[in-house]
Parts: structure tokens; sequence; C-alpha cells
């Protein structure tokens, strides 16, 4: 519009106004879309745009703060792998993750700067949309519509970059639980085999005080060979599943015999091998090799070390009639003591001079389980430090002292000392008769000791 005609046009509306205010013409004010309608419209629209940049700069803290977040996560993940030895596959999947991160940086940075642009074209438009609204306030209907559409199409915008956002996020996430599912299955393993190589490691390296103490460690170790403290340089086995009397583990091992196992079935001192044709299980078992009366010893080393707990099993097959300790009636008139040869079965014992009683089991196949204890021995008296197998009739035992014929059989016997000892352990099999009357031929001997 020419400059020169709006003044022209403003100059005749004050001559205009004169004229009427000298006649006395009351002129009242009128509202206009040109005097009030231009700065109500053009507030609404500083509103609007102050409201889309707002919208922008919260995008962009969310996306700074979820950054922060990743990184975090990054960082945690970083810790736990170079705490694993930095292992080479696990630093490999995080230099991995390091490059997705990277690339979510590019992405973002490309977002900002995008923002930025966007940012700065909002405000030239401003600017421009200020110098028109002073110079053509006839025009504001055109520009509000302008504003308008330039403020759907900012929320557009900042919509279609917040969809980019959320999937970038959303394959970063999944690409992070994958890479830490296969780390902690990376770890697991790691773990598993460090946690080997240390076991390997103190079972050759570490002396123990005694197989038990290895049980208040806060690590389970498998039974195994491990190396005592004293004596030095010994290596025992240490027993650490069995459960004796609830005792749990760090049980050592004094000997160990079982027909079924190769490699534990020789018998052991002067014991002879026979087979037991006959039987259901065809085992080999073991016999004395004497085939008059009498008892044979056998005598296990216990290599000086300290034990007061005895745990032990000892299973065999009856031949003929044996009976329990009903030969030794009236036949001792001042006593029975463990040196004598007091019954058709086995004892367990531990010192020589005098030997020591630990447990005795004894077989008798007459009468019935209740007669089993009659004409005891009087150091057995009063005790319940021994098993009795009763197999009376026809119904013969199958197996001696497995707990299935009476309930004093036994499986496992528990015997805790009234002091700690350091002595051998003995094992004698005895009989009163020759071979053709009676024997006991065992097949299964484990004796372990705390």
């Amino acid at each position: 519009m020419d400059l020169y005609a709006v003044v022209d046009k403003s100059k005749k509306a004050s001559y205009k106004a004169e004229d009427d205010y000298s006649t006395g013409r009351n002129v009242s004010k009128t509202s206009s879309k040109d005097d009030t309608g231009f700065p109500v419209c053009l507030l609404i629209g500083f509103i609007t745009l102050f409201i889309a940049v707002v919208a922008m700069v919260i995008a962009i803290i969310v996306a700074f703060v979820m950054i922060a977040s990743i990184q975090s996560d990054k960082d945690a993940l970083m810790h736990t792998a170079f705490d694993m030895q930095n292992k080479t596959s696990v630093l490999a999947r995080i230099l991995r993750m390091n490059e997705i991160l990277d690339e979510f940086h590019e992405n973002f940075d490309y977002l900002q700067l995008s923002l930025q642009n966007n940012l700065s074209h909002l405000n030239i438009l401003i600017f421009n949309l200020s110098s028109l609204a002073n110079e053509l306030p006839l025009e504001l209907d055109s520009v509000q519509n302008d504003i308008i559409t330039l403020q759907i199409n900012i929320t557009t915008s900042i919509y279609k970059h917040k969809s980019t956002i959320m999937s970038t996020t959303n394959k970063l996430e999944r690409q992070v639980q994958d890479n830490v599912s296969s780390y902690q299955s990376g770890i697991g393993q790691l773990l598993n085999n460090f946690e080997q190589k240390f076991i390997a490691d103190v079972q050759t390296l570490h002396a123990f005080d005694s197989c038990d103490s290895i049980t208040a460690l806060e690590i389970t170790f498998p039974s195994g060979m491990y190396l005592l403290r004293s004596p030095p340089n010994v290596r025992v086995y240490c027993n650490m599943e069995l459960v004796c009397d609830q005792i749990k583990g760090g049980w050592r091992r004094i000997t160990r015999f079982n027909a079924s196992d190769r490699n534990h079935n020789e018998c052991p001192g002067n014991l002879e091998r026979v087979s037991e044709i006959g039987r259901s299980n065809n085992l080999p078992s073991c016999r004395r090799s004497d085939q008059s009366a009498g008892c044979s010893e056998v005598i296990y080393a216990n290599n000086n070390i300290s034990y007061s707990r005895v745990c032990a099993k000892i299973n065999a097959y009856l031949v003929n009639t044996p009976d329990g300790f009903r030969s030794y009636q009236n036949s001792r008139p001042n006593g029975i003591n463990t040196d004598d040869n007091y019954v058709d079965g086995v004892s367990l014992t531990y010192g020589t001079d005098p030997r020591n009683h630990i447990w005795t089991f004894a077989v008798d196949i007459t009468g019935d389980c209740s007669s089993c204890g009659v004409n005891i021995p009087s150091f057995l008296v009063n005790t319940n430090h021994y098993s009795c197998e009763k197999c009376a009739g026809t119904n013969r035992c199958q197996v001696l002292w497995d707990n299935e014929q009476c309930n004093n059989g036994h499986h496992w016997i528990y015997r805790s000392l009234s002091k700690s000892v350091n002595e051998d352990i003995g094992m004698r099999v005895c009989r009163d008769q020759d071979r053709g009357d009676e024997d006991i031929k065992i097949f299964v001997i484990e004796v372990y000791v705390q």
C-alpha cells in the first residue's frame, strides 16, 4: 500500500472527526476487527506457539533422561563384564552395545538438529508474523490460519520424531535384553568353570583340619580326595553327601568295599573271595579263609587322625545256621569281652589292647526279632550298639543288616564315642562252628568317621 495514501487517509479521517465535533454530532466509538480483533488473536497465536516450543523442550528432556538411563545400564553391564576377568566374549558383546548406543546418539543428534532447525524456522516465522501484523492488520485471519497450519505441522513433526525415538528405544531395549540374557548365560558358564577350577585347586593345594571343616565353607564342595593339615601331606576321601544321624557331609572314609563296584571289590585282609551262585544277583562276596571256628580280623589304618563319631554299613549273606549270641550263654563264668569270639557275625572296634567296642552285627536263625538280644554280652547290656538280624524258618534273609527283617537291623549304624580317639579301626568276622554248620559272606563294607 502506498505510504502517502495511508497518511492522506489518516488526515481525512482527522478532519472529518473535527467537523463532527464542531457540528455537535455525538459519534460513538465502535469496535471493529481492525481495533480489537487483531491483538486478541495475535495473543492466542503466541500462546499456541509457546506451547509448541515447550512440547519440543519436553521431548528433548525426555530423550536426555532416556539416554542417561540407557547409559547407566551400559555402565552396570560394563562393570559386571570387567569383573568377570575381562573375558573376550563378554567384552565383544559390550562393544556391540557401545556401537548400538553410538548409533542411538547419532539418531538423537540428528533429531536435535532437526528440532533446532524447526525452532529457527519458527522464530523466523514469528518475526515475520509480527511484521505482517503491524503492517497488515486486515490480513490477520490469513496469518492466523497460517499459524494454525504451522502448529499442526510442528505437532505432526514432533509426533513423527517421537515415534522414531520410541521405535529406536524399543529396538535398543530388545537388543539390550537379548544381550543381557546372553551375558547371563555366558556369565553363568564362566562362574561354573571358575567354581570347578577353584574346587580342583582347593582339592589339590589347600589343606583342611578335617573333612567336616569343609562343610563350614560357603561353597558346596563335592565328595573326593582332600589334603589334611595334620598329619602333613596325607590325602583322604571326604564324603560330602552322606547323611548319618542327620549329620550331612564331612565324613572321612576309612574303608569301602562293594562287590558290585569294580573299583572297590577286592576282599580286605585275609578274607577270601567267593561267588554267590544261586543268589538273585550272583554277586561275589568275602568270607573267612579258615574253615574252623574262630575270628578273622582286618585292621583299617586311621593315620593317627582324631575322630569321635563312626558311621558304618555292612551287608552279608548267611550260610546254614548261625545262632547270634545264643552259644555263649554261661560259657564264660568270668564274663565276655570284645577280645572273645562272642558272636556269629561281625564286630567293629578301635584300638588293639584292649579292643574298644563300636558296634556288633549279629545274625540268629532261631526265634523272632523280640528274642534277638537274648544272652547278649554284658558290655552290650543297656546299649543300642548292636544290630541283630533274625532269619527264622524257611523265609531266610536275602541280605543281612539292611533293616528289612528286624527294626534294629539298621541300614547305616551311627555311634558317638565318649571321647575323641585316633586309633585304627578293626573288623572281626566270627563264628563258633566250622564252615559246614554256619558262615557269613560279606559283600558290602563302608566305614566313615568324623
